[in-house]
């Protein structure tokens, strides 16, 4: 189940797809990347769930930066250790 309605997902798609253009022209390599990867949470159904503790992420994050994957308290968490494993099982 989606936590956001059809509409917003579609708000959030062209939006996502608009950055994506964007960043493919102008943008770093890895943020290409982490756009796609959003797209592909959506087309999946899990876009707005964290991809650390599948908590829902706040919905002015997503709106602010919407290839945004963890939530807050996981970012804030992987910021402060640095050691523990980000959402690709990499080491910060």
């Amino acid at each position: 189940m989606s936590l956001f309605t059809a509409q917003e997902l579609e708000e959030f798609s062209s939006s996502l797809r608009s950055r994506l253009e964007e960043a493919r022209q102008s943008g770093p390599a890895a943020q290409a990347q982490a756009i796609e990867d959003a797209l592909a949470r959506l087309a999946a159904g899990d876009f707005g769930q964290c991809v650390i503790c599948d908590e829902a992420i706040g919905t002015g994050r997503l709106q602010a930066h919407p290839a945004v994957e963890l939530c807050l308290a996981c970012q804030c968490e992987t910021e402060l250790r640095p050691g523990l494993p980000n959402s690709r099982g990499h080491r910060s």
